[in-house]
């Protein structure tokens, strides 16, 4: 399992007097179900939270509730902190990278290299759970970036759906992205 930074968060909910239900919002195949499930699961499995309510709630995904009755909380792809949390550097190791760069202190060579290599596969893998759970399993770059073509995928034929009469356009203009920006192209509307 994937370390999150934004479990600590629904658990703070959770554990707080706030009756409004948090939403989770983010883009697609980025963890967030898995993430509300788990948080419920440790939950009523033993992480007994205290003074949470009966009607604490955590979803994901559009609802339709009234204004003012929800907290929003846009949840990302794992970042190069969580990418470093998965590949066994522990907090206190990234805190004491963190505060080396903020005092713009540098690292001893060996962890300068391993730390420029990590972020080279961070690059290359990024930081969706589906891509970095195959890297970490397989280190297989050329796996990685079958997942990666199968979420284009999946994205491109969302994008097209909301537009039925422009579909194959939608469908066009995405799959041109990748080119349109590797090259500095643009095109004007």
């Amino acid at each position: 399992m994937l370390k999150r930074k934004i479990r600590s968060y629904m658990h703070g909910h959770l554990a707080g007097k706030n009756s409004k239900i948090l939403v989770i919002d983010g883009a697609r195949q980025i963890g967030k179900s898995y993430i509300i499930r788990d948080v419920a699961k440790s939950t009523v499995a033993g992480e007994k939270l205290r003074g949470t309510k009966d009607d604490t709630c955590i979803a994901s995904g559009s609802l339709l509730v009234p204004a003012g009755s929800v907290i929003i909380k846009h949840m990302y792809q794992l970042d190069f902190e969580e990418f470093l949390w998965a590949n066994g550097f522990t907090e206190e190791a990234v805190s004491v990278l963190e505060q080396k760069f903020l005092q713009r202190e540098p690292l001893d060579e060996s962890m300068h290299e391993r730390m420029m290599d990590l972020f080279k596969k961070y690059l290359l893998v990024g930081g969706l759970p589906d891509a970095v759970n195959e890297y970490l399993s397989s280190r297989n770059i050329v796996a990685v970036r079958d997942i990666h073509e199968a979420i284009h995928t999946l994205y491109g034929i969302d994008a097209a759906q909301y537009d039925e009469e422009h579909k194959l356009k939608i469908t066009r203009i995405y799959n041109m992205i990748p080119y349109l920006m590797g090259n500095n192209l643009y095109i004007s509307p």
